[in-house]
């Protein structure tokens, strides 16, 4: 902290120095010009009709601008020429116009600087001309418009878009939320999209991405790993309802229930059930699901019906609809429904989603976003269980109307849509916004821009077009044909190109524009564009700050560009383009497949998004915490005590938790809609049923929203204890691949470590096949960072920070006798659990291994602390059980093998590849294979039990996979590994019945 405060000071400092130089040089400058004409050589002022003095005067004041503009420093690195372009001194109007060229024009400007900069250019100015005005202009504006409304000293009302401050009923809203959001994003509706997709290709005949492979991803896939997982769950935490014209669920699979097919159909059944009201054919088309594949031009949002009900304030004679999906594989799945707009729709149509076992409410406006996708939530869905998983939709409502139904659709599914006879055979999720869109019931003209013969142009197009529709209707576009969806801003999300020979960052680049589609400066409302420079201006400058403090270096902040790009053209709102790093740099993209970049550049997004929005109003920006840490669960004889920490974010003062929400989970059910704990109490107690797993999360609130979860612990009160575990979660890690760095070669080697991301990601295209050097920038074939393709489309499980549940579990099948909590890392090193009050520490340290520079954090095995924790455990007669892939390969030094041979009783034997370990006769089978449920073994470790301990479990070919000893059992591989629940209880029992029972 101390050392980014130098840095920023001694930055600051040299800053000052650099003007302070630059402005003797340009007055000595003006000295030699002076010197030219013994005329001139002292202080006294030319008469007005010396045209030659004149003249002398203005060539100096002129030679000082260029030297200065020419040496200015610039807050953005650019290749763009910099300076003045040309500088007009009007003697008769007395002015000094200086009109700079693109590079001077594509940085942040702030008050500050912008006054500064006026008064060096005065302080160079020979005595003649202290009567003139001068006046910089950047893209033909006077400097000054370019100041942020945030980094001005004076509110310029005239850049206001009018319609970021919608006061009517949200979109959507969850009203099973059990808090408020005051100051953040509540009722901002955004859409967000990441770039490019899967496409096909008219001239070639074939689907591609529209962007190469490169060091093992493409700008299609990578985009997606940061926009679905981390951007838009941070803007949807502070309250905001986000859209997105690309379909955001990674799912295959897909299970859509019509009234059109009313009864049971092969993905549900459809059911109205009447009290006095009874639901009617709707006076409008809707959706219906006529085929499953669809060429251009076809609405499938036009093929159907709807149905309809009057509404009823009296709780007591309700009628309602139910959908119910079959569904065939358990797992989170995002819902969405689709009602036409009607007149006398009302705005509180509320759905009733039913996931396993947990009621949430969704509150729907239906004056809005009619005939088309409307996102209710990501839910968990089990399989094949009617009674758990199903959305209802009764009439009940405050306002007087109707309350419309149509069809539900669950899951992301396969593309669908049909090109020269062939179908992309990728998820939805990774074509191109052109499909979603037609399949989101876009009217043909929204996403066909290019007469049907070129996918690639029509994709571009159909973003913004999709933004125009949306918001067509609103206060924003009262005039315009839309769904009357107040959007606030839009922001495409991508990776521009470029590379550097020496391994440094290319970094993030802002793009907006100035003049329209309708060839004015001014959007549709009449409000001036100037705010999407604004934005622009506040994301990049947000993300480039907060990277350089968090990444402990400098982030290239590159230009903030005015160009003509559609999708910061086309939009009838605020409006820009990121690109947040370069896809071609391999310095980059080392930070770029670290999932915590991922989270650091989304959140900075996030803020960058929420201080326009809130500069836009005046109002102060709040912005919501980082996640808890300390957490810990602690069975006691019929609840859970649960504990943690808040997390100081260091960059935002206004990120102070106020209170927390407590989620759980009963065995066999989803998580509930959260328990608040006020008043910043950082514990609760929460009652439980006895022999019953339960799973707990938290998150930490303000008035800005909730932040991400916590990781999810585990707990369970036997009903008949005579031993207590502590489940210790140390799988914390998170990193881009391996990669290879010599002289001659570089990139990532995904064979020697898959890295893990956030719990699952489709980033990955497959390995990279060029290494050389030589071939830095290159994008055949043979070019660095050149890769395969035998990745695409695959869901990789990373880390879903909820093994506690699987080992309390296997615990659990074995008997009545154990009570079980369960503890994250930073707890247990802190000291926050008294080791002593437990007989096992079960350690889970699933793929926990210190990765060098594959990440930005440090994960190692066995941390100090830890070290110290689990001796205490020992000293004071308790047991540790420890599993993980890389127990021994990762303790190198011979302090680490000291530790694992004195205390765990272990060495390192070899590494090895195994699909299987034995476990007596028994075969029991790890997961190895990339998939999208649990994280795969790439290799585990082949153990050396001590004088003390001896081999408990195999590989097949009899080296040692888990040493016991009178005190610890260390496994070379995770248990969560093992495919079988069976298997995982078999191996625990064997353990418990060894250290505790000592048979």
């Amino acid at each position: 902290m101390r050392a980014s405060i130098l840095l920023s000071l001694l930055f600051n400092v040299g800053e000052v120095m650099i003007r302070i130089v630059l402005i003797l040089i340009c007055f000595v400058s003006g000295l030699s010009v002076y010197a030219q004409s013994p005329s001139l050589q002292t202080d006294s002022l030319p008469v007005a009709n010396d045209s030659l003095m004149v003249d002398s005067l203005t060539q100096i004041a002129k030679s000082r601008i260029n030297c200065y503009f020419n040496n200015y420093p610039l807050s953005c690195n650019t290749t763009l020429p910099s300076g003045a372009e040309t500088i007009d001194i009007d003697h008769e109007a007395q002015t000094i116009s200086v009109f700079t060229k693109e590079g001077f024009a594509s940085q942040v400007f702030t008050h500050q600087r912008v006054s500064k900069l006026y008064e060096d250019l005065a302080s160079l100015m020979p005595d003649f001309f202290n009567s003139f005005s001068i006046r910089v202009y950047c893209h033909g504006l006077e400097i000054e418009k370019l100041i942020p409304n945030l980094y001005n000293s004076t509110f310029d009302v005239d850049r206001v878009w009018q319609n970021t401050c919608y006061q009517g009923v949200p979109w959507v809203e969850n009203v099973s939320r059990p808090y408020t959001i005051s100051r953040g994003l509540n009722n901002v509706h955004l859409v967000v999209w990441p770039s490019h997709g899967r496409y096909y290709d008219y001239p070639k005949g074939r689907w591609q991405w529209q962007r190469p492979n490169l060091f093992s991803t493409t700008e299609d896939l990578f985009t997606r790993s940061v926009v679905y997982p981390f951007l838009i769950p941070m803007l949807e935490n502070s309250g905001a309802v986000v859209a997105t014209p690309c379909e955001r669920d990674y799912s295959s699979l897909q299970f859509i229930v019509d009234n059109d097919t009313m009864g049971v159909n092969r993905d549900g059944s459809y059911e109205e059930h009447a009290s006095v009201e009874v639901f009617a054919p709707c006076d409008s088309i809707g959706f219906c699901q006529l085929d499953t594949l669809y060429s251009p031009g076809r609405n499938p949002h036009q093929e159907g019906t709807a149905r309809c009900v009057v509404t009823t304030s009296d709780s007591s004679h309700v009628s309602y609809c139910q959908w119910t999906p079959s569904i065939t594989q358990s797992g989170d799945y995002a819902v969405y429904v689709t009602y036409p707009l009607l007149s006398q729709s009302v705005t509180d149509a509320t759905y009733k989603v039913v996931h396993q076992g947990i009621s949430t409410f969704v509150r729907v406006n239906q004056q809005m976003g009619g005939g088309t996708w409307v996102y209710l939530g990501t839910f968990h869905f089990s399989a094949s269980d009617s009674l758990t998983n199903y959305i209802q939709l009764s009439n009940y409502s405050k306002e007087s109307g109707v309350i419309v139904a149509d069809a539900v659709r669950i899951g992301g599914g396969m593309g669908n849509m049909v090109r020269n006879g062939y179908v992309s055979y990728f998820p939805r999720a990774l074509e191109g916004a052109l499909y979603s869109a037609q399949w989101a019931g876009m009217p043909f003209e929204v996403y066909n821009t290019k007469n049907g013969a070129d996918d690639y142009g029509d994709d571009i197009n159909v973003r913004s077009n999709f933004v125009n529709y949306l918001a067509g209707g609103s206060e924003g576009m009262p005039d315009s044909k839309g769904l009357k969806v107040p959007v606030a801003l839009s922001m495409a999300v991508h990776t521009d190109a470029g590379y550097r020979n020496d391994d440094s960052v290319v970094g993030t680049l802002a793009i907006y524009t100035l003049r329209g589609d309708r060839s004015t400066s001014s959007f549709y409302s009449g409000s001036t564009r100037l705010a999407s420079s604004d934005l622009a201006q506040i994301v990049q400058d947000e993300v480039c700050r907060d990277l350089s403090h968090s990444l402990g270096g400098y982030w290239n902040r590159r230009e903030i560009y005015n160009r003509n790009y559609s999708e910061s053209r086309k939009p009838e709102v605020p409006s820009m383009i990121l690109e947040m790093l370069s896809h071609q740099n391999f310095q980059d993209m080392l930070y770029g497949h670290d999932p915590v970049f991922k989270f650091l550049i989304s959140r900075a997004i996030y803020k960058g998004i929420a201080r326009f929005l809130a500069s836009q109003q005046q109002q102060e920006c709040i912005i919501h915490p980082l996640p808890v840490s300390h957490f810990v669960a602690e069975a006691q004889s019929d609840c859970v005590s649960l504990s943690w920490r808040p997390t100081i974010d260091s960059l935002e003062t206004t990120a102070t938790p106020s209170f927390y929400v407590v989620y759980t989970s009963r065995e066999g059910e989803d998580f509930d809609n959260g328990v608040v704990v006020p008043d910043g109490k950082t514990s609760i107690t929460i009652p439980v049923q006895k022999d019953v797993v339960y799973r707990f999360k938290v998150v930490a609130c303000n008035a800005g929203g909730q932040s991400f979860p916590s990781e999810t612990l585990a707990a369970l009160c036997a009903s008949a204890p005579q031993q207590k575990i502590m489940v210790v979660n140390g799988f914390t890690r998170l990193s881009a691949p391996a990669f290879k760095s010599t002289d001659t070669q570089l990139g990532f080697d995904l064979d020697a470590d898959m890295g893990v991301p956030y719990h699952s990601t489709m980033e990955y295209c497959g390995r990279q096949l060029a290494f050389n050097r030589q071939k830095l920038g290159d994008v055949t074939i043979d070019g660095m960072g050149y890769s395969s393709s035998e990745l695409e489309g695959t869901l990789i499980q990373g880390n879903s920070f909820d093994y506690p549940s699987v080992h309390a579990l296997a615990i659990r099948d074995i008997s009545h006798y154990y009570s079980i909590s369960s503890s994250s890392l930073s707890a247990i090193e802190d000291n926050c659990v008294n080791v002593s009050d437990y007989q096992v520490l079960d350690l889970i340290l699933g793929l926990q291994r210190d990765c060098g520079s594959s990440s930005i954090l440090n994960y190692n095995a066995f941390s100090p602390n830890l070290r110290l924790a689990l001796d205490a455990c020992l000293s004071q007669g308790g047991n540790v059980v420890v599993s993980g892939a890389y127990v021994g390969s990762d303790m190198t030094s011979q302090t680490d093998r000291r530790f694992c041979q004195s205390s765990l009783c272990y060495d390192l034997d070899s590494v090895t590849i195994a699909s299987e370990v034995c476990l007596d006769s028994d075969k029991m089978r790890l997961t190895t294979g990339l998939n999208g449920s649990s994280y795969a073994l790439q290799r585990v470790d082949v153990l050396k039990p001590t004088s003390m301990a001896e081999p408990l479990i195999t590989y097949p070919d009899g080296g040692c996979a888990a040493i016991l000893s009178p005190n610890t059992v260390v496994m070379g591989f995770p248990l969560e590994a093992l495919t079988e629940a069976e298997h995982r209880r078999q191996v625990m029992q064997r353990i418990l019945n060894r250290l505790l029972w000592k048979f």
